[in-house]
């Protein structure tokens, strides 16, 4: 994930970094759904966009979970981010002289 964001490796990847990396338009329904992981306790998947720190936009695939205690309380979020720009933007087209 962190080499998809652009970003230095961590332990596990901080919300500022996630949130402030997301597109301004696509923040609200990247919010949403992992609001809907929490509140729900369900999985769930989004597509967004990103901006990493050379300012490249990627279209990003994400799907989420949730990690309870033995209570039922979330302590944590886990899920996959796969970079979909290739497939977003279609095929390149070969251009003969």
């Amino acid at each position: 994930m962190f080499e998809i964001y652009g970003l230095s490796k961590q332990g596990s990847m901080p919300y500022d970094n996630w949130i402030n990396a997301v597109v301004l338009e696509d923040r609200e329904k990247a919010e949403a759904s992992l609001k809907r992981v929490i509140s729900n306790k369900t999985k769930d998947s989004v597509e967004f966009r990103i901006m990493k720190p050379d300012k490249s936009i990627r279209y990003i695939e994400s799907s989420e979970d949730v990690v309870c205690d033995n209570a039922g309380k979330v302590i944590r979020v886990i899920g996959i981010n796969i970079d979909i720009t290739k497939r977003k933007k279609g095929p390149k087209k070969n251009s003969f002289n």
